[in-house]
């Protein structure tokens, strides 16, 4: 039992408790809760179809059925928080750890208590702010839904070795931050093979840096030349190894759970009425025994 630390998770909304405010699906995975309280508008407020995430005595029932609070218990340790951000990318869960800790750290706590956790989002999740919508939304560049804005975006401002750059430097800046501190971080994939050294996206990536060496026009992949003293950028094969993903089997931890759990996704549960691939309840107790199982 470790009872001074802290598990403190942030990721999408695989972390956040996606498709739970579904009220469909709500029902389904809670009928004790839907039959007593829902019926009643009590405490949740909920339209025809979507329980708002925002309400706290919704978020306070969900949480100890994700995987945060499971490993936690699992871990035997003193407690969990969960910061995730559903629909959000690298920027935002990140950016949400920082702000934890500088808290945490002006609260006069130990900061050495907490141990992260960190469920990457996507890849190809860019957050931008829509100005005619006065909006900060997530773009999706690998869904082709024929969105006007999306469209004009990929096309003229997005580029996929680019953005898998900045999301490593961007992880790799926290964890260094992590390592200043003395706080342990684990970094868990979870839909994409980027962050592996054989695949197809990060040996295209060194590619690109390697043709781009010499050329003073391409200096976001390798260095700027009008520097005062020479630099040059980190070596992304030391910053992977560094980072250390969480793999099993050569596969991301969704897919090999989900391998010994049939009901680990909404659509293998219900495949009836939905298609949705955010975990279930099996879904996240088996994703943390399974982190428990490979890590501790």
């Amino acid at each position: 039992m470790n009872k001074n630390k802290y598990l403190l998770a942030s990721g999408c909304s695989y972390t956040g408790g996606g498709a739970f405010n579904n009220l469909e699906l709500f029902k389904k995975e809670f009928p004790t809760y839907s039959n007593t309280l829902l019926s009643n508008s009590i405490p949740f407020k909920h339209d025809e179809h979507e329980i708002f995430f925002s309400d706290t005595n919704f978020k306070n029932l969900i949480r100890e059925y994700l995987w945060p609070d499971i490993l936690s218990n699992l871990l035997q340790y003193n407690g969990a928080y969960n910061v995730a951000a559903g629909g959000k990318g690298i920027h935002t869960t990140i950016n949400n750890l920082y702000h934890f800790i500088f808290n945490w750290i002006k609260s006069s706590k130990d900061v050495t208590e907490l141990e992260i956790w960190y469920q990457i989002p996507s890849v190809h999740r860019i957050e931008i702010y829509i100005n005619k919508e006065d909006n900060h939304q997530c773009i999706l560049t690998e869904l082709n839904d024929g969105n006007e804005i999306k469209e004009f975006f990929i096309t003229n401002f997005f580029d996929e070795d680019y953005n898998l750059l900045s999301g490593l430097h961007e992880m790799y800046k926290f964890k260094k931050y992590c390592d200043a501190l003395g706080v342990t971080i684990y970094f868990i994939p979870w839909d994409s093979d980027e962050y592996k050294p054989t695949s197809p996206a990060f040996i295209s990536l060194k590619k690109r840096i390697e043709s781009y060496k010499k050329d003073i026009q391409k200096n976001q992949f390798k260095k700027f030349w009008s520097n005062i003293d020479e630099i040059l950028h980190y070596n992304i094969d030391d910053i992977l190894t560094e980072l250390n993903p969480i793999f099993v089997e050569d596969v991301t931890l969704n897919e090999y759970a989900r391998r010994e759990c049939d009901t680990f996704y909404f659509k293998d549960k219900y495949s009836d009425i939905t298609n949705d691939s955010h975990m279930t309840k099996e879904g996240h107790q088996k994703y943390a025994e399974t982190l428990k199982e490979i890590l501790k």
